[in-house]
């Protein structure tokens, strides 16, 4: 393992981690899926050399001193670390870069990070404190990936799960899908577990696929109590129960969507227009919708209602507390998908 500046593009991401791996690695993008996909990748990548995952967001003075302890800190039972830092509620400016790269200075070296940014803009990229970052980490700047960049994200998707769609296939999936990351992964997903691994597919597979409603996604849980929709939302969730890993997996995707709607509401409330400020806080037009939707049914109280009970949620994960996370999982897609601000 070894650190050093150099950039990735994001279809070159799927060989890089099949021949290398590096201590530090900086993801920027306003897109969340990629992003999220981007760490997952990484992190599996990781955990098949032997690190153990971990996760820590980063927005409080409190935070920072978290994430302090734990990079100086060794630990007797888990001696390779990966963890993986979401810091994209945070500015990015010299101040933070130089706090950053401090903090990893003083690392334990059997430990990996992975940090995660909002997008670095152009003027950003001509500082040098972007310069330092650039020169200690593995980047990747993960941007709306275009026609030929999709083309290979959807070939290193495809085969991650061992399959294989003959050309007409391809062309079928890529129609149905509309060329959109998210939607493509969920079919892939679907694909693999309705045919297996190392199967071939042709386009009638395809669409029996696409027409087959389950496995359903956190994403589409997200997504259905962002619009409103509590049924949907509660049906997803029920087709779920007790599957490993959902409630660590809506943990950190509810937790990096509610910050952006509390900031969202904050920038609102104080007077600006809710069409610049959710412009500002993500560039997908589907989220913008899904967004705006959230922000006419609820007020701030009750945002931070919710992501008190995302802190209890935390909580139950880790077993430091007796509550049920599937409860309270399912309070919070009820408070999140509600017609109206209240407290449940």
């Amino acid at each position: 393992m070894s650190h050093y500046g150099m950039d990735i593009a994001y279809r070159q991401l799927h060989n890089h981690l099949k021949s290398n791996a590096l201590d530090l690695y900086w993801l920027s993008s306003d897109e969340v899926f990629l992003l999220y996909d981007t760490q997952q990748r990484i992190s599996a990548s990781l955990q098949h050399k032997g690190f153990i995952p971990h996760r820590l967001t980063l927005n409080t003075s409190s935070d920072w001193s978290v994430l302090e302890h734990t990079l100086t800190t060794g630990c007797l039972f888990d001696t390779t670390r990966c963890l993986l830092v979401d810091a994209t509620q945070i500015k990015l400016n010299a101040k933070f870069a130089q706090h950053w790269l401090a903090l990893c200075q003083k690392r334990q070296p059997s430990l990996c990070l992975c940090l995660s940014t909002a997008r670095v803009s152009a003027a950003q990229k001509k500082t040098q404190w972007f310069s330092n970052m650039q020169q200690a980490h593995g980047c990747m700047y993960i941007w709306p990936l275009n026609s030929s960049e999709f083309h290979h994200w959807l070939q290193a998707r495809l085969a991650h799960f061992h399959l294989k769609l003959t050309s007409e296939a391809f062309s079928t999936f890529q129609s149905l899908s509309q060329s959109d990351p998210k939607v493509s992964s969920d079919m892939i997903e679907k694909l693999a577990l309705i045919y297996g691994e190392h199967a071939t597919l042709d386009p009638t597979d395809i669409l029996k696929a696409y027409s087959n409603t389950t496995p359903i996604s956190t994403f589409d849980i997200c997504n259905a109590a962002l619009n409103g929709h509590s049924k949907d939302c509660l049906r997803h969730l029920a087709a779920l129960n007790n599957t490993p890993h959902i409630p660590i997996a809506l943990w950190g995707l509810l937790n990096n969507t509610l910050k952006r709607l509390i900031t969202a509401k904050m920038l609102i409330d104080s007077g600006k227009t809710a069409h610049t400020v959710i412009r500002q806080v993500t560039r997908n037009a589907q989220e913008q919708e899904r967004f705006a939707s959230t922000l006419r049914r609820l007020n701030i109280q009750t945002l931070e209602h919710i992501q008190q009970h995302l802190w209890t949620l935390e909580l139950s994960i880790k077993g430091l507390n007796s509550l049920d996370p599937w409860h309270i999982i399912h309070q919070i897609l009820l408070q999140l998908s509600t017609t109206r601000s209240h407290h449940v």
